[in-house]
């Protein structure tokens, strides 16, 4: 009996020990702890100081975090709340704050596959002290759901902050005798609350009067104090290259003769790695055409988390994406038709970054048609006239080229597609390409039509033109103007003619009558005239008579000389 109790015993020990051991076992693997940073600080009123609100979960990853920070409105005011450089890539409810209740509320997700790390800020508050005193913060309402399919809630601690506001920020005091708090600085490092992927710390401070001695060394934990005593110099230098990415700190302190002062922890962040691959993936692909394509990505960082994503179009510059996000997608700017590059670049607090790649296609919408156009124009005096179809009320863009000049004008169709443009001002002589695309209510564009070549003179042109071309009939107009006139003017002229008849009768007799007389002593003075003719041609014969007889009796008195 006593020996079954003994068995009974041990069974129930060891089974007591392996739960307990499985429990503290599953406690520790799923711990996660909300904490302010820094923990504690002096700052004097009307100054903003910045806060940040971590989460430390070193074992599992978590996808959502939410939490309350509290503080008194009597003696704190909250100026701004930044998410730059925050593990959560959606947020659930937008970082909100009531100054006069004295809460900050946040609440977001991490996009798989999570967060793992000891230090990652979920966000940034910056307060402004209003009065002097102690003041606490602490951190309420909280939970960090793991990333494990189920939302399990391992956050196990929430841990605030205390802080002093002063009239004017006091350094902590020294033991008297002893030398001060040592003020360290860092030309690759500046500010302790940022992440840094530069793989060399410098760090380097001043020697007040009277060290002797100087201990100092580097680790991951906040609050050492340095046992090693090592020479008097005022500079330092560590290659970050064997250090894992993460939170370190650099302690440093000064001896005199009065003994040992205080420790310096400078903090400092390092983060080399980029964030994890992804992909980006187009949610509109059902519609080829849509001018704005829709895309998503997202990424994580382990140690200083997503900063910001910048994105390049084709060969264009880079831009950040914030100005694009709708939720949990990225609707682009408006592209052209055709196949574009696009580069995604997710960037981490440390400037770390790494680029996802893909190629998207914007199909055109269809094109116009030109089904009317002038082939020449003449300017001044014509219109560039255009006539055709395109989708029902698209705006139709053309366009007019030579050489490198390029003019433009628009128009819209109607409903049933119908359009008509004109283009009045002057153009350069010469052969100019004609051609349009559409573009509808999206923005979404066509393909050019093929371009149509149209012809434009100057004035002087066109009058030669138009007179050659109208000469025909300027000239049958001129005829008919001639023949008006002279028809007109011989009407005239018989009336005139019948009035100088009827006026004047009387004295065209007295006229008929001289010219009777006139022609009865014309035939008088012809008869005598005859007569004198006939006389004068027998005198004309007999001095012939004579002429031949005188050289007929000199040819005979020539002969008998001889």
């Amino acid at each position: 009996m006593n020996k079954n109790l003994k068995q009974l015993s041990r069974f129930l020990v060891v089974f007591l020990l392996s739960t307990f051991y499985f429990l503290l076992s599953a406690w520790i693997t799923l711990a996660a702890t909300l904490y302010l940073s820094p923990v504690s600080g002096n700052y004097p009123i009307g100054q903003n100081f910045t806060i940040a609100i971590n989460v430390s979960t070193p074992d599992q990853a978590m996808n959502a975090a939410q939490g309350t920070v509290t503080f008194p409105s009597d003696r704190l005011e909250v100026v701004s709340l930044s998410k730059s450089g925050s593990i959560l890539n959606l947020w659930v409810q937008e970082p909100s704050f009531s100054n006069e209740a004295g809460t900050v509320q946040f609440e977001g997700v991490v996009l798989n596959p999570g967060f793992t790390g000891s230090a990652g800020k979920l966000i940034s508050i910056s307060f402004k002290g209003k009065e002097t005193g102690e003041v606490s913060l602490g951190v309420t309402n909280g939970s960090v759901l793991a990333n494990d399919g189920i939302g399990t809630n391992i956050l196990t601690k929430a841990t605030g902050a205390d802080y002093l506001l002063t009239k004017e920020l006091i350094p902590a005091p020294a033991p008297v005798g002893l030398p001060l708090k040592p003020e360290v600085r860092s030309e690759t490092h500046p500010q302790e609350d940022k992440w840094y992927n530069n793989p060399i710390l410098k760090l380097n401070w001043d020697l007040p009067e009277g060290v002797d001695k100087i201990r100092f060394t580097f680790d991951e934990y906040s609050k050492t104090i340095p046992p090693t005593e090592k020479g008097v110099i005022t500079e330092v230098q560590y290659d970050l290259i064997q250090y894992k990415d993460g939170v370190y700190y650099f302690h440093l302190r000064f001896h005199n003769a009065a003994g040992w002062g205080p420790t310096t922890h400078r903090r400092v962040q390092i983060d080399r790695t980029p964030p994890l691959l992804f992909e980006i993936k187009r949610f509109d692909t059902d519609d080829p055409t849509n001018p704005q394509p829709v895309l998503s990505f997202s990424t994580t960082d382990k140690s200083s988390g997503i900063d910001f994503y910048l994105i390049q179009i084709d060969e264009g510059d880079w831009f950040n994406a914030e100005p694009l996000k709708r939720e949990t997608v990225y609707v682009l700017p408006l592209l052209p038709p055709g196949s574009h590059n696009i580069t995604v670049r997710a960037v981490d607090a440390a400037g770390n970054y790494i680029e996802a790649k893909t190629v998207i296609k914007v199909e055109p919408i269809p094109s116009p048609r030109i089904i009317k156009y002038l082939s020449r124009v003449y300017f001044p005096k014509e219109a560039l006239l255009v006539e055709g179809t395109a989708i029902p009320n698209a705006q139709v863009i053309l366009s007019i080229t030579k050489d490198s000049e390029i003019v433009s004008f628009e128009t819209t169709a109607d409903s049933q597609g119908l359009w008509q443009a004109s283009y009045q001002k002057r153009l350069k002589s010469g052969f100019w390409q004609l051609s349009a695309k559409a573009r509808d209510k999206r923005g979404a564009l066509s393909l050019p039509t093929g371009p149509v070549s149209v012809r434009v003179d100057n004035w002087f042109n066109y009058i030669i033109r138009f007179i050659f071309s109208h000469l025909l009939l300027i000239t049958i107009l001129l005829i008919v103007i001639d023949l008006l006139a002279v028809g007109f003017y011989l009407i005239i002229s018989r009336q005139r003619f019948k009035d100088l008849i009827k006026m004047k009768r009387p004295e065209k007799d007295i006229q008929k009558r001289k010219i009777e007389m006139f022609e009865e002593k014309l035939n008088k003075l012809k008869e005598e005239l005859e007569e004198d003719i006939i006389e004068l041609e027998k005198d004309l014969n007999s001095l012939r008579v004579l002429k031949k007889d005188i050289f007929r009796n000199h040819s005979d008195s020539s002969e008998d000389s001889h």
